[in-house]
Parts: structure tokens; sequence; C-alpha cells
């Protein structure tokens, strides 16, 4: 990796607005998890790990669908989440 594609990273990326709904809709699903795992579990450590590595997951999604798209069209995907 060169590094000119290592700087890149560190970019402001712009956001397609078709990008911008679905990661919004990712925002949802994470936010749907995070309240069941609060709710099914007690407060420990394990759960405060749990929600850590459900950020990290979400942090991730987000910047996939940011710099590379998503794999469908918002169409395609919000009828699979249930909001």
């Amino acid at each position: 990796m060169d590094k000119d594609e290592i700087l890149r990273r560190f970019e402001r990326q712009s956001i397609e607005p078709e990008q911008l709904r679905i990661i919004e809709l990712m925002t949802h699903y994470f936010h749907d998890i995070a309240e069941d795992i609060l709710e099914i579990t007690r407060p420990n450590r394990e759960q405060s790990l749990a929600l850590t590595a459900l950020e990290e997951a979400k942090y991730w999604v987000n910047q996939s669908i940011a710099q590379h798209g998503a794999a469908a069209p918002f169409d395609e995907i919000a009828p699979k989440v249930t909001l």
C-alpha cells in the first residue's frame, strides 16, 4: 500500500444521499440491538464489552458504506430491516 492510499483514508468522505439513507437505517438497526442487549443482560463487564463491540461494528459498517457504497439499493435493503 502506498502513502497516498494510506492518507486517503484520513480525508473527509462525501456521502451520497442514498448512502446516508442506508447508514441511518443501519443506525436504527444497531440501536434496536443495543436496546435488546440492555434489556436481556444485567449490567456487568460482559454487557459493556458487548455494547462496545456493537459500537465498533456500527462504525465499520458506516465506513464500508461511506467508502465503497452499499451492496444493494436502499429500497432492497429497507424491507429486510424492521424498525
